[in-house]
């Protein structure tokens, strides 16, 4: 629905997303908890956009609110960007952080079903609020994006870690054209091969574990991995990733680093500890425009110095597009094997 007028000077467009899933969980053993096995249909995302430009053309804005899994509705965001010059605009507000490829995809534009990696689970820094530069060069061959973030999340104001913050930044390079954050090869012409390569950074010093909200819980959890009584710790993370798509196949590869170090404990923790990631999957429309198959593999290594600690993902995955990623069906199936202490798998 769009709404506007006449003179350009305002604009307000509106959409909708839903994606309803049924869910089906077991485990290889039973742990005696209540979601060892579990059966639910649930709106895995229901989300509402407003987006338009305001006083003038360029000065543009985007709002998404929206409930995951049946939670309350929630600012996702909500931010201005001052689209003057492509080469350069800045915004301000609150999205999703410039660093992995997967996170920035929209939910919309997955390739399995509503659910990203354990790799992506791992290293996200999802959303948070802050200020950002960013801009296409050379017709679109690179791009890039960077800026500085509270480092706490969304909707976490004001900042709980005092003076420090998140500096994140991004840039890839696509040398046959733009190549848009949407999973698969589903574009009206794809005979033309499409490339991109991407790399960002990513450091949060003095992060505290003890405060951190919804949004950074797995940078937490990976901090008090180490020991429970560390109060703060530098992180700097690094990933790259590398896209193809020809002829209705796609194909992504990430890598994922994370190293936390300069450690603030009431134990004497000498060495820094360093995650690593990687995330494989391809895609296949064997019957165009419609069938599609699909395979996603994940490994995580969440801390260099600890045995028995790693991680996982087999997805096989068939979508049937009706109109592409606007409206389609999925099913995933998903083994994630864990390590365990013996040196086994739980599964």
């Amino acid at each position: 629905l769009y709404l506007k007028t006449r003179n350009d000077k305002f604009s307000l467009k509106f959409n909708v997303l839903f994606q309803g899933q049924f869910f089906l969980q077991t485990f290889d053993n039973d742990r005696g908890l209540d979601k060892d096995k579990q059966i639910t249909i649930q709106i895995r995302r229901l989300r509402l956009f407003f987006t338009g430009n305001g006083f003038f053309p360029w000065m543009k804005y985007f709002v998404q609110v929206g409930s995951d899994k049946g939670g309350s509705f929630e600012i996702k965001d909500a931010f201005l960007d001052f689209a003057y010059y492509p080469e350069l605009t800045p915004r301000i507000g609150q999205w999703k952080v410039p660093f992995q490829r997967e996170e920035l995809t929209s939910d919309a534009f997955l390739e399995f079903g509503a659910d990203r990696s354990i790799v992506n689970d791992e290293f996200t820094f999802e959303r948070d609020l802050g200020v950002e530069i960013y801009g296409s060069l050379i017709n679109n061959l690179i791009e890039y994006a960077g800026g500085v973030f509270n480092g706490a999340g969304r909707n976490v104001s004001p900042n709980p870690n005092g003076t420090n913050l998140l500096y994140a930044g991004r840039v890839v390079f696509q040398p046959f054209g733009k190549y848009e954050y949407s999973q698969g090869d589903l574009r009206d012409d794809p005979t033309q091969p499409l490339f991109a390569i991407g790399a960002a950074v990513a450091g949060l010093p003095n992060f505290n574990p003890t405060t951190a909200t919804s949004s950074r819980a797995n940078l937490a959890k990976a901090v008090l991995a180490i020991d429970p009584n560390i109060k703060n710790a530098d992180v700097f993370q690094f990933t790259a990733d590398v896209g193809f798509k020809y002829y209705g196949f796609a194909f992504e590869g990430e890598y994922d680093m994370r190293r936390i170090f300069h450690i603030q404990s009431t134990a004497a923790i000498n060495n820094p500890a360093t995650a690593h990631g990687l995330r494989l999957q391809a895609g296949y429309l064997f019957l165009p425009p419609h069938f599609e198959v699909a395979f996603r593999y994940g490994i995580v290594d969440p801390n260099n110095h600890k045995s028995g600690d790693r991680k996982q993902e087999f997805t096989p995955a068939l979508n049937y597009y009706i109109y592409k990623h606007r409206l389609k069906v999925g099913v995933n199936y998903s083994l994630l094997l864990q390590q365990d202490s013996n040196g086994g798998n739980f599964k």
